[in-house]
């Protein structure tokens, strides 16, 4: 991907290919630029200077100051909030598979697979925070034989720090990763790279897929790396499909159009500096994968901006033969762009619903209403997304923190057509929601459905309100499970259903190939679960008696060719 060595392994030698050596890449550095990390400011100096030892690792302190600082800070920015939640789900034992508490049924690891657990082990800022530090310990070997390697770790680490935060926890550990990844590819080690850009993508799939576009580039202009390039995409190919096969595709991420004039300008402008041909083609590639994305909705959305403003930028500073203020002039929009967005995050997470007071009432109310466990909360979020955090695992909530899973799984509010009461009622019913939380600031794209429901619906009257919650009680709500049977006991991945007599049974949750139900008093009995459209799935029960509804992780699911499991 860069424009330095690749050094295939060979017979015990590393062999450097016909790119560009170092040497000659430091003959033509400009002279502000230190190229070699061990020169010393004086000629008879003992000791590495103060000033030398900056010049070699002041972008790992940069990392370090601000990693500790957002460790110490926490700022409570909305993608923060959406780590949080997964991490304290998985600390409570929510593994990938299957969570109750979110959209009516979700897979965590169709986001993440790994880095809810590691959160979770580390807590989630500290997590982001190494991760950092560990990208800022990789630049310089990353960024080796480029004209300006010093100064663009440096970047790279400001454009680590932008992301880390706006709280974007799971894409800075995948980050980490697929750098070490192109280390150990350009250090001719293309199964281990592959192998590592792999683990990266049960991370994040994101950093990961911004790697295989940018070695494009070299693919198509360099005959003797495409071997290697081949093995190192086979692999991580792997890692990003995993996902995918074990928890079901994403949903569509949303992506606005301005969001896609700003990636394809940015890029524009930086390939029309003077660039080695294949980081060229590579940014070309990235404008044309943009472009696709927003004609072909996916799960990537407007995340590829990401590729532009905080992937290019460091790459293209540290390889251009391009003067710096020409440089700058091209980059300025992408920085621009980033630190908006930093900045932005940060003035939200200032506000009042972005702390844990702003819901202690709601979810105190929440918590002695009747028949909680059989029924869904519709929290209308703000902009912080906290009560996504906050109210679970009190209550089920019919929404979450994720784009993606939100378009799946409640299309209603991304189709652009106008929210009516009957469409808004028959998605109520669908969800088992039973009460609909309004805040005093909705989020701007949810002021259409608070509206309709402060607006006087006739099956929904206030309950209970405070100075920052309106809260509503639907009238005639649909349960989780249909009567005659109930819900005796339930946690974020179990329900124990009571079952009075033999027939039908419908759950209003959402199909996952891990779902079980069984006899609680004999775990070997598993009736068949069928789907029911997108948002139920139902059970023909022989055996009146108390049943588990749990998902369990099995491989040997994926292989079954029938729809259900056998009975025994």
């Amino acid at each position: 991907m860069l424009n330095g060595k690749y050094r295939p392994h060979e017979k015990g030698r590393m062999m450097t290919s016909q790119s560009t050596s170092p040497s000659t890449l430091d003959a033509a550095t400009e002279t502000s630029e230190t190229t070699d990390t061990g020169e010393m400011c004086g000629t008879e100096a003992p000791q590495r200077s103060v000033r030398s030892l900056l010049a070699a690792y002041g972008h790992i302190l940069l990392a370090i100051v601000g990693a500790s600082l957002f460790v110490f800070a926490r700022p409570p920015v909305a993608d923060l909030q959406a780590a949080d939640a997964r991490a304290a789900a998985a600390a409570r034992g929510v593994g990938p598979s299957y969570w109750l508490n979110w959209f009516a049924g979700s897979a965590p690891g169709g986001y993440s697979v790994l880095t809810p657990t590691i959160s979770a082990w580390l807590g989630v800022a500290f997590a982001a925070a190494i991760s950092v530090v560990v990208i800022a310990i990789l630049a310089r070997p990353l960024l080796e034989g480029a004209r300006r390697q010093r100064t663009g770790a440096y970047l790279l680490v400001i454009c680590a720090l932008c992301n880390l935060w706006s709280g974007r926890i799971a894409f800075s550990l995948g980050v980490a990763g697929s750098i070490g990844a192109l280390v150990a590819f350009r250090r001719g080690r293309p199964w281990l790279g592959g192998a590592i850009n792999a683990l990266a993508a049960l991370l994040s799939p994101l950093a990961p897929a911004f790697v295989l576009i940018g070695l494009t580039g070299p693919f198509l202009t360099r005959p003797t790396w495409r071997g290697a390039i081949l093995r190192f995409s086979g692999v991580s190919l792997i890692g990003l499909a995993l996902p995918t096969l074990l928890f079901g595709a994403p949903g569509n991420m949303p992506y606005a159009f301005t969001t896609l004039c700003w990636t394809v300008g940015i890029l524009l402008a930086a390939s029309l500096l003077r660039l080695p041909r294949d980081i060229r083609i590579s940014l070309l590639v990235g404008i044309v994968a943009a472009i696709l994305i927003f004609l072909i909705p996916n799960g990537v959305g407007a995340n590829m901006g990401r590729y532009a403003f905080l992937v290019m930028p460091p790459v293209v500073w540290a390889l251009t033969e391009a003067p710096k203020r020409i440089i700058a002039l091209a980059l300025v929009p992408a920085m621009i762009y980033s630190g908006f967005q930093v900045i932005g995050d940060l003035h939200r997470a200032a506000a009042p619903e972005a702390k844990s007071a702003f819901y202690t009432a709601l979810r105190n109310e929440l918590a002695g209403l009747p028949e909680l466990q059989d029924h869904r909360v519709e929290v209308i979020d703000t902009s912080t997304h906290r009560a996504d955090v906050e109210l679970v695992p009190t209550v089920y909530l019919a929404r979450g923190w994720e784009n993606q899973s939100d378009a799946e799984a409640n299309p209603i509010f991304y189709t652009g057509a106008p929210l009516t009461a009957s469409l808004y009622r028959s998605w109520i019913d669908s969800a088992a929601v039973a009460w609909i939380a309004v805040p005093s600031h909705p989020l701007a794209r949810n002021d259409e459905e608070a509206k309709l429901v402060t607006g006087g619906l006739d099956y929904v009257r206030e309950i209970w309100h405070n100075a920052n919650w309106r809260l509503y009680a639907v009238t005639d709500p649909q349960p989780i499970v249909s009567a005659p049977s109930r819900v005796v006991s339930a946690t974020e991945t179990t329900m124990r259903i009571e079952v009075p007599k033999a027939g039908n049974l419908t759950m209003r949750l959402r199909q996952s190939k891990y779902l079980t139900l069984t006899r609680v008093d004999d775990p070997s009995v598993s009736v068949c679960l069928l789907p029911a459209g997108d948002t139920a799935v139902t059970a023909n029960i022989t055996t009146p008696g108390l049943y588990l509804l749990q998902a369990k992780f099995d491989v040997a699911r994926l292989l079954e060719s029938q729809a259900c499991p056998t009975h025994s």
